[in-house]
């Protein structure tokens, strides 16, 4: 690469100064700081939501719930549980080491790059920033470049709270984060698309950088059995279309049986009228897609998908609008059943039998997510028999807002976890330490090893 960045060199040359200094290492300062952010965050509340809605046409509500209220309880759960959370602890030393003991200390890695996506651009920034300065860090910020609005004030927060020998925003495209990844960095934590996100490994892995990839994939939602079809279908159209589907949690793709199928799809059009309106166009709940690039290529999913749409399908590429879509039945090798939608259209299967369900979705590579809507009973099958990084039963998405629980992929979805003290875990290096005496010393672990049986049994 022959262009550089002058600024991101300081920047990075700055930061390992700082952190050598030791000042993050410190528990009361990394509280400090989570709370500077809060207030920071709090202050600029009203500018965050409109920088979404003109973003994404976010609404005020949908902003506040799902971005800015996730990273304020977010930092309100880690500054209670930090201080426990980042004392050494100790674990047990066999009796053949004695005398000594053990512990793991947590370590903060160093200067950790956050690369967030457009879809939720300020908690997939934000939220991982949290946990980075819970373990000690110091960041550097790379934003998606395509929410314009969202980014600015993004920028002004960070510089209004941090200094940047602490915490700072990189500006730019491609070529800066290019050039960034070519770096000596401590750690990487992505979010974004499989595709993009094996340019980022491939990178990390050039330089033996650790990372965490947040990706997406094809998240299911089976409805099998299910006692209560006009909950479900509620619970399946509020996670799906919020954002206009540009969730990489969202409900990708809906597996029922065909008996329940007629009045899945009825209730589906019920809530998606309930919550939208007849007017999706003009509705001020209802987002849009991200460009017209997007919008063209969910259009060409739904046109290719050899399906029967029984809803929607209104598209104004132009105004990055597509209207709620359900597709019946679409072929199985159409692009839509293998490509991560990221759209507002829900395609809909019909297979009768648990277990030729489970294997379908085992056929394609692991999804981050995994809903079921049905009885208790079959709920333990669905567990023991398909892998994903999430699941769900009797709703979606909302798994997330458990600070309890990792929020991560497996395989094409992601590798890593993070949210409350899974955030603290992997931006911290467990430093296993082991601490010895000198007043006793074996002569037999020393060549030439002559070992007497007692001491065999011993060992």
């Amino acid at each position: 690469m022959d262009q550089t960045y002058p600024e991101i060199d300081k920047l990075l040359a700055t930061q390992k100064t700082y952190f050598e200094s030791h000042a993050t290492y410190d528990i009361e300062f990394r509280k400090t700081q989570l709370l500077k952010l809060k207030g920071t965050i709090s202050k600029y509340t009203n500018e965050i939501q409109s920088a979404m809605f003109n973003d994404l046409h976010k609404s005020a509500g949908e902003s506040f719930y799902a971005e800015i209220n996730f990273v304020l309880s977010e930092i309100d759960f880690i500054v209670k549980h930090l201080s426990k959370w980042a004392k050494n602890k100790k674990v047990k030393t066999p009796l053949f080491l004695f005398p000594a003991s053990s512990e793991l200390v947590y370590d903060p890695y160093g200067t950790v790059l956050i690369i967030s996506p457009f879809n939720y651009p300020f908690q997939l920034c934000f939220a991982p920033l949290v946990g980075a300065i819970a373990a000690g860090n110091c960041i550097l910020l790379k934003a998606s470049p395509q929410t314009v609005d969202t980014t600015i004030i993004t920028k002004k927060i960070i510089e209004e709270t941090f200094e940047p020998q602490y915490v700072a925003f990189v500006e730019g495209g491609k070529e800066e984060l290019d050039y960034l990844l070519d770096k000596p960095l401590d750690y990487i934590f992505f979010t974004g698309s499989t595709t993009f996100g094996k340019y980022v490994a491939q990178h990390a892995g050039q330089n033996l950088v650790p990372y965490t990839l947040e990706l997406g994939g094809k998240s299911p939602c089976i409805v099998y059995n299910c006692d209560n079809i006009d909950v479900a279908a509620k619970r399946i159209v509020w996670g799906k279309f919020m954002n206009a589907g540009q969730t990489c949690v969202a409900p990708d793709y809906i597996v029922v049986t065909k008996n329940e199928k007629e009045e899945l799809i009825k209730r589906l059009i019920q809530y998606i009228d309930f919550f939208y309106g007849d007017d999706f166009l003009n509705s001020k709940y209802y987002s849009r897609m991200i460009s017209v690039k997007a919008t063209q290529r969910v259009n060409d999913l739904i046109n290719t998908s050899n399906g029967t749409v029984v809803f929607g399908n209104q598209v104004d590429i132009d105004n990055k609008y597509i209207s709620p879509t359900i597709i019946d039945s679409p072929s199985l090798d159409s692009t839509i059943m293998h490509e991560e939608i990221f759209g507002p259209v829900l395609p809909i299967i019909v297979i009768d039998d648990l277990k030729e369900i489970a294997s379908f979705i085992r056929s394609k590579p692991k999804p981050l997510s995994l809903y079921f809507f049905g009885k208790e009973s079959d709920e333990d099958y669905i567990i023991k028999h398909i892998s994903s990084g999430t699941m769900c039963m009797n709703d979606t998405v909302i798994q997330l807002s458990n600070p309890n629980l990792p929020f991560g992929g497996v395989g094409y979805s992601g590798i890593g976890n993070y949210h409350g003290h899974y955030s603290f875990k992997t931006f911290s290096h467990t430093k296993a330490v082991l601490k010895r005496k000198l007043s006793m010393d074996i002569k037999y672990r020393y060549v030439p090893f002559g070992t007497p049986e007692w001491l065999k049994k011993f060992l």
